[in-house]
């Protein structure tokens, strides 16, 4: 019996050794780095390739001119840098000291799908209609599944093609933390979607704070941006907050003709509620309508689900 007990554990030690020396060959040293890319490399469902790459695995890692091919994706990225600590997954919490990337370019394609006939019953979009939406107020030590923390985050030159849609940002800096403490500073200049020929939306300039707990945190952002017809705007909004809600009870729209003030208060607890009132004057629309408007939204849905419960939208001229 002892000597089974001295194999067994002679056996578990030497197990122990060689998964530790193994871990620390793979996360800890270059050829360990190389040696993951290969595996990557040959495993991904597409076509990957690497002119640079530099660092540890579970460290620092630096990685130039990367291209990865698929049937529907192609993406290119000059280079890319990540500083972060694999040990804190084990805790639930994701931990990123530095992500940095610059000049990122990636073109969606398509894939061509056979026209199908579609159907409506209306008979089931009545019921869907009829239907209410019940929520049961459940308590959470965390809004999110994991704790997120990016010390630094620096994004430069992000370029998107999708068929007729491009997005281009310029970049996107700023620091991230939800975890019992909510510490978030977004700084983005130079955001641009256009469809076709024709510059649908640009975004000169938006900031983003959100500070506090992760039960009742502020939220404070600005935005100056432009849309067709619209040059000029800028969005302000400020409030609270929670769990499962945020409550915007300051909201500015400003133009050059006009002023928009409103709240809104979004729920996404076991659903998605969204309630919102605005009130313009001396707001000249695109359709020429140069008296004070009211909008009353108010939707509810299931989170993650196709079926939409109440919808109701009204548009009163004064």
């Amino acid at each position: 019996m002892r000597k089974f007990l001295k194999w067994m554990t002679w056996i578990s030690v030497s197990l122990l050794i060689v998964i530790s020396c193994l871990i620390v060959f793979i996360g800890y040293t270059q050829t360990g780095l190389d040696l993951s890319l290969k595996i990557m490399q040959k495993y991904l469902p597409g076509k990957l390739e690497l002119a640079h790459a530099r660092g540890k695995l579970f460290s620092r890692i630096s990685l130039q001119e990367l291209n990865y091919y698929d049937s529907n994706l192609h993406m290119h990225i000059k280079q890319v840098k990540l500083a972060w600590s694999p040990y804190a997954l084990i805790f639930g919490k994701l931990k990123i000291s530095a992500l940095s990337a610059n000049q990122v370019n990636i073109q969606y394609i398509e894939p061509i799908k056979p026209a199908t006939e579609t159907l409506i019953d209306l008979d089931f979009l009545e019921q869907t209609k009829q239907k209410k939406l019940t929520q049961k107020s459940t308590s959470f030590n965390n809004p999110l599944p994991f704790n997120l923390n990016i010390k630094n985050l620096n994004l430069q030159q992000i370029h998107y093609r999708q068929n007729q849609l491009q997005i281009d940002l310029e970049s996107l800096q700023g620091k991230i933390k939800f975890n019992k403490k909510v510490a978030t500073k977004v700084q983005l200049n130079s955001l641009r979607i256009k469809q076709s020929k024709q510059t649908q939306f640009t975004l000169k300039q938006a900031e983003l704070n959100l500070h506090g707990k992760a039960k009742s945190y502020q939220i404070n952002a600005k935005a100056n941006y432009s849309i067709e017809k619209w040059p000029q705007q800028v969005l302000q909004f400020s409030g609270k907050g929670k769990q499962n809600s945020i409550n915007l009870n300051n909201i500015q729209v400003k133009t050059l003709t006009g002023r928009l003030n409103g709240h809104a208060k979004l729920n996404w607890h076991n659903g998605i509620t969204w309630q919102a009132l605005f009130i313009a004057k001396r707001f000249r629309l695109p359709i020429d309508v140069n008296n004070q408007i009211n909008f009353d939204l108010n939707t509810q849905g299931k989170y993650k689900s196709t079926k939409l419960q109440t919808l109701k939208l009204q548009v009163k001229q004064l």
